[in-house]
């Protein structure tokens, strides 16, 4: 508050609640105009859930990728004080945290552990619009992040932000069959990854064999410009390749 007195909003992460509730204790004590917003990740939603029930709800244990923030059970106390002073509760999912921990490192050169990234995941995806246009604080919280799994949070952040792609498809099984596929790529300047040749992929007709490529992309849109100059072409391309790509 001291070094920006002009703020409008802060956005926290929310695991048990404590940090939530504490911040939102101190700062609405003295500035009651200031947006407290929190942050679960969608498969670990208890403070939202118990929020909207008006009491401590338990989850089920489920896959969460940010850790930190894994409690499936929060503190009564803080439910109480998050319910009087906090506006909202949101969720990101675990692309958009992959992809905020990738964006912090590419712009800040910061290492932050996924549920430090919440709230900046939060704010890229606008699961908050009330906040556009306000002077916003995050709180990011905590750097510890296992190397291996740094390496598959980066990659997955990519293919959410449309920097990797994985495109499936078929050529017809003669000579030069894949060649012809290859120069697609080569013509649209795309920088390929990885090649894997399914000879004999089960999913294939006869008379085809099936390619799987992984790909450097600009953007979403030059994986949408991929996709419809393989089809234009005559290379079927199939959408449950795990590609990430919006409509």
């Amino acid at each position: 508050m001291a070094q920006c007195p002009e703020l409008e909003a802060v956005v926290i992460p929310v695991g048990g609640g404590g940090l939530l509730a504490g911040v939102a204790a101190f700062l609405k004590a003295r500035r009651p105009d200031i947006m407290i917003v929190g942050v679960e990740e969608d498969t670990c939603d208890a403070m939202g859930k118990s929020l909207r029930e008006g009491e401590v709800v338990p989850l089920a244990p489920a896959p969460i990728i940010a850790d930190g923030i894994g409690v499936r059970r929060v503190s009564s106390d803080n439910l109480e004080t998050i319910s009087k002073r906090v506006d909202r509760v949101v969720t990101v999912n675990s692309d958009m945290i992959s992809n905020a921990i990738m964006l912090m490192l590419e712009i800040e050169k910061v290492v932050v552990e996924a549920s430090g990234a919440v709230p900046l995941a939060a704010m890229v995806n606008h699961t908050c619009p009330e906040l556009k246009g306000k002077q916003v604080a995050c709180i990011v919280s905590g750097g510890n992040i296992d190397v291996n799994l740094l390496s598959r949070i980066i990659h997955r952040g990519m293919v959410f932000d449309g920097h990797i792609t994985r495109v499936e498809t078929e050529v017809q099984d003669r000579p030069g069959g894949l060649e012809g596929l290859l120069d697609v790529f080569r013509q649209l300047g795309v920088n390929l990854l990885e090649v894997q040749h399914h000879r004999f992929s089960g999913t294939a007709p006869l008379g085809k064999i099936g390619v799987a490529l992984t790909v450097e992309t600009r953007d979403h849109d030059q994986i949408r410009l991929i996709h419809s100059t393989l089809m234009e072409k005559g290379y079927p391309v199939h959408h449950n390749s795990g590609s990430t790509l919006p409509s």
